[in-house]
């Protein structure tokens, strides 16, 4: 190869795809057929950036009619801190996919139903769950 940058690009790019683990998602007693996973990597400032890919949820008013969309959090710390990462929201066919970023290198992600995208606190309608790194 005739360009040393291309190449270098070329091989950090290989070099930071390759780093990417990818996590799976375990249904909740409440959305047994949900099912997702989550591919995680490091981004050049050392947060986990999420891609985070769902399929099979209900509509969340079918789980309680006042639930209106998806949050994905991270739980640290045995709980002791939780993070709104932010709203997944899912098409048609039951599925979807959001990217996020996390400060936090050893994490649960929960993904649950709720009343609104900005809220603070997790409710009990967790749809999905893993762990990220070893917590």
């Amino acid at each position: 190869m005739k360009n040393p940058l291309l190449l270098a690009a070329l091989i950090l790019g290989l070099g930071l795809t390759a780093c990417a683990t990818t996590v799976p998602l375990e249904a909740g007693t409440r959305t047994p057929a949900a099912s997702g996973k989550v591919k995680v990597s490091k981004d050049s400032q050392g947060n986990s950036r999420l891609n985070v890919d769902v399929k099979y949820l209900p509509m969340p008013k079918d789980l309680e009619p006042s639930l209106t969309t998806f949050v994905v959090w991270a739980v640290a710390d045995q709980g002791a801190r939780v993070r709104n990462l932010g709203a997944l929201n899912i098409n048609g066919d039951r599925s979807g996919s959001v990217s996020l970023v996390s400060p936090l290198a050893n994490f649960r992600v929960i993904v649950t139903a709720e009343t609104a995208g900005t809220v603070e606190a997790p409710s009990d309608y967790v749809v999905l769950s893993g762990v990220v790194g070893q917590i």
